[in-house]
């Protein structure tokens, strides 16, 4: 699990780990000469945890390492630390399932460009596994972004998601749940230090984009998976307050400990509180994921948000909106081919309420229209299955 700092303008919606956990905060594009910075970012480390701690009403005296970093250094270690927590088929099973179902072209190299696409775009980041803040040597770092990263670096010291087997994957549902959580409270703490600071100051706190511009043939991510990504940020900013809002009595230890399992639990908290509370009813343990019986190497969910996005690449959003919102949980199924490739079979989704059921429906047939696959009804009425044919789909 690692949390990259991204520089990316803060989008206030009014309505998105795995293993590896990218992070991203907006900032202001402000002048040079107006930025609020650290000269030496590893030092003022230990001041940044210690305003994280106060904020989150964490104490103790523990630091993680911090290590600064040239451009191919940044790229690289980040790179070589997110492949480490991923395995090769886990790329090669998201990789298929994207682009059979068409988030994605068939054409992209999924595995060869997703680390260094995202580690490119990143401000600082921390690894849980190595319990160090990686900073780039070639901009002063913002403290605000100091502050972020020690956030994670005292979630890990809570709680560490490293080798919990339910978020694995990049862009799985769980994995973006997970992230949406971990970021919005980095998010919020950020904002709440940056409240601390006088009105001059706080405008001045941020600064412009210091993004790593790509080499020429290098790898661009594809919108459907931007959307993904800046999820956890997006919707991790807003999960916070509404639940804080909505459930006052449940407090962040809680939310920690019993992490949301699905991009719907972000978007909807309510759903995420009556789960977790039907749980502890029944004395049932949070599930590996809610669609797929078991995390096998052929059952992946990808939840409300994929489908959103997918349906974004035919629909208009607001339709798009519409068909995903009553999904309730959803698994798809891969297999072999002779040559013992992974091949997308199915892909089951079952909604809350048969208004829902017709929604979604409608809005699947534009999608499949050009596709070669098939929706028919499951073995519920409010079951949807996509079967999909036999051709395989290079990774």
């Amino acid at each position: 699990m690692i949390f990259f700092h991204h520089n990316r303008t803060r989008q206030r919606l009014a309505f998105s780990t795995f293993l590896i956990l990218l992070l991203c905060t907006g900032c202001f594009r402000l002048p040079v000469g107006q930025r609020q910075t650290t000269p030496d970012p590893c030092t003022a480390i230990v001041l940044a945890v210690k305003e994280a701690r106060q904020l989150l009403g964490r104490p103790g005296n523990a630091l993680p390492l911090c290590q600064s970093l040239t451009r191919h250094e940044f790229v690289q270690i980040g790179s070589e630390l997110l492949a480490a927590e991923v395995t090769t088929e886990e790329l090669e099973i998201e990789s298929r399932i994207f682009k059979r179902i068409g988030l994605i072209p068939s054409d992209y190299s999924y595995a060869a460009c997703i680390f260094a696409a995202y580690t490119r775009e990143a401000s600082a980041f921390y690894s849980p596994t190595r319990n160090t803040i990686f900073i780039p040597n070639w901009f002063d770092v913002p403290f605000p972004i100091l502050v972020h990263e020690a956030v994670h670096f005292l979630q890990r010291e809570q709680v560490d998601f490293s080798n919990d087997e339910r978020f694995r994957g990049i862009f799985t549902d769980s994995a973006l749940a997970l992230g949406a959580m971990l970021e919005g409270e980095a998010l919020n703490v950020e904002d709440r230090y940056l409240g601390k600071l006088q009105a001059v100051s706080r405008h001045t706190a941020l600064p412009e984009s210091f993004r790593l511009k790509p080499q020429v043939n290098a790898c661009e991510i594809p919108l459907s998976i931007k959307r993904l990504f800046y999820f956890q940020y997006d919707y991790g900013a807003l999960f916070w307050p509404r639940i804080n809002r909505m459930f006052p009595e449940i407090t962040r230890d809680a939310i920690l400990s019993n992490p949301p399992l699905s991009t719907s639990e972000i978007v909807d908290p309510k759903a995420y509180v009556q789960r977790v509370k039907k749980n502890k009813q029944n004395g049932v343990q949070a599930k590996e994921g809610q669609g797929c019986k078991s995390r096998g190497e052929g059952n992946r969910e990808i939840g409300e948000y994929a489908l959103r996005s997918l349906l974004e690449t035919v629909l208009d959003p607001h339709t798009s909106f519409l068909a995903a919102r009553g999904l309730q949980s959803d698994c798809i199924t891969l297999g072999r081919d002779a040559d013992s490739e992974f091949i997308v079979q199915s892909w089951n989704l079952s909604f809350d309420t048969d208004h829902d059921v017709q929604e979604a429906s409608k809005a699947l047939q534009v999608l499949l229209s050009d596709h070669d696959a098939t929706l028919t009804t499951g073995k519920h009425p409010r079951e949807l299955v996509i079967h999909y044919s036999n051709l395989s789909t290079a990774p």
